[in-house]
């Protein structure tokens, strides 16, 4: 995936850690494209806000998510998240369908598989429609901007359930 990635004349920035194989590609992947490839194993929060506010895309093929504030914290900068359609990321991302074409609902894209091919699938899709003209970009990224995880929201919505059962 980083591979196809770059080769589409894209720059990556890896932040995290995990496996030691997924770490160790990811080196690899910068000392082959120094120029195009970032890595950094571990975390560092001021960092971690720089890369979003500097992104397209957010990358997040969990194989589970109970939650993930990731993708949340990428909407809030106007990355659009790419995700594997799990726990809490099937939740707070509507990804873009190109078969239905609801780019006035999608806020990311996604993939249901936990596979490098659906991975893939989906990060050339969202490589497809930023080179295809920003139109349909330009409005993901201002549907995920105006996206509310807000606990204001959340409350109000078990408020709703409540009154609804009683």
């Amino acid at each position: 995936m980083a591979n196809f990635a770059v080769k589409s004349a894209g720059q990556f920035a890896v932040l995290g850690s995990g496996d030691a194989y997924a770490e160790e590609f990811f080196k690899n992947l910068q000392r082959q494209y120094p120029e195009n490839v970032f890595v950094y194993i571990g975390y560092n929060n001021e960092l971690a806000h720089k890369i979003y506010a500097a992104s397209d895309f957010f990358i997040m093929p969990s194989a589970f998510e109970p939650c993930g504030l990731g993708q949340m914290i990428a909407q809030r900068y106007g990355a659009l998240p790419i995700v594997r359609r799990t726990g809490g990321l099937y939740d707070s991302v509507i990804p873009f369908d190109l078969n239905t074409n609801n780019q006035d609902v999608a806020d990311g894209f996604g993939f249901t598989a936990y596979s490098t091919i659906d991975a893939m699938t989906s990060v050339a899709q969202a490589l497809m429609v930023y080179n295809s003209g920003k139109q349909i970009m330009n409005k993901l990224v201002k549907n995920a901007l105006k996206v509310d995880h807000t606990w204001k929201k959340s409350c109000q919505e078990y408020i709703e359930l409540y009154k609804s059962l009683i």
